[in-house]
């Protein structure tokens, strides 16, 4: 029933109905600190070598900002973008900060050697799920997540586990 936790974003907005939001998210641009890379401008991100993933939040942004394709290098997964980040072999990566934390602690790395060098858009996650869902249904899991983020002790508990 439910896809995943997703960005709302007009383009995505016809493609699922939406439940939440669940959480705040930053989508940002990640860089090794040792690199003191520094993001004034979107031309500043045509410098470097950005990855993301095919069709995923971070390639959208990258793309209607005007970074130019050239320097965006298409990755099959987030695993995989961590450990090129960590390697070098990739200079930025364009992802969800959390997620992509979490990736870099998975990959052994030590993420206090990684910062967020440009935020390219804040706002919310939601719930996605089939268009093909009863309202009823829909309308029953909005309700218990507005009842989880009114009890403020059990969503920063739920937080504090999986962030």
């Amino acid at each position: 029933m439910v896809l995943f936790s997703t960005t709302r974003t007009e383009q995505r907005e016809p493609l699922f109905q939406w439940v939440g939001p669940i959480a705040a998210t930053r989508v940002v641009l990640m860089a090794r600190k040792a690199d003191n890379i520094v993001i004034s401008s979107v031309d500043d991100i045509s410098r470097y070598t950005v990855g993301a993933i095919l069709d995923d939040i971070g390639e959208q942004l990258l793309k209607s900002a005007g970074v130019a394709e050239s320097s965006i290098k298409i990755i099959p997964s987030a695993d995989a973008l961590a450990k090129m980040l960590g390697a070098g072999r990739i200079q930025l990566w364009a992802y969800e900060e959390n997620v992509a934390r979490w990736y870099i602690k998975q990959s052994k790395l030590d993420n206090t050697q990684f910062e967020v060098v440009h935020v390219l858009k804040e706002s919310d996650l939601y719930y996605t799920l089939n268009n093909n869902i009863p309202a009823e249904t829909v309308q029953r899991l909005q309700n218990g997540v507005d009842k989880i983020l009114n009890d403020k002790a059990a969503y920063q508990k739920i937080l504090d586990r999986y962030l």
